[in-house]
């Protein structure tokens, strides 16, 4: 749900974490207290699994704006450069 969210605004378009939350939990009284935390464990298992695959997409979290979509050449984390190089040698 969380990478449709992400995947739904467009390549390079940000979708802040309350966004995403709304579309998970649409009902805001089930909706967990520990929500964000809920979600950043989803995002970084979600990188996990496209970096395992050998993916180009690439989910940016940018502070004070959210997330979005990026290929691996256009990603903007400060380990970019990382990044690169692992991707070049899998």
């Amino acid at each position: 749900m969380i990478l449709l969210a992400v995947c739904g605004r467009g390549e390079g378009r940000y979708i802040d974490y309350l966004s995403i939350s709304e579309i998970v939990w649409p009902d805001p009284e089930k909706m967990p207290d520990d929500w964000a935390d809920i979600l950043k464990s989803h995002v970084s298992a979600m990188r996990g699994l496209l970096r395992a695959i050998g993916s180009e997409l690439w989910i940016e979290t940018k502070w004070g704006w959210g997330l979005v979509l990026r290929r691996t050449e256009t990603a903007q984390n400060d380990n970019n450069e990382a990044r690169k190089r692992q991707f070049a040698t899998v």
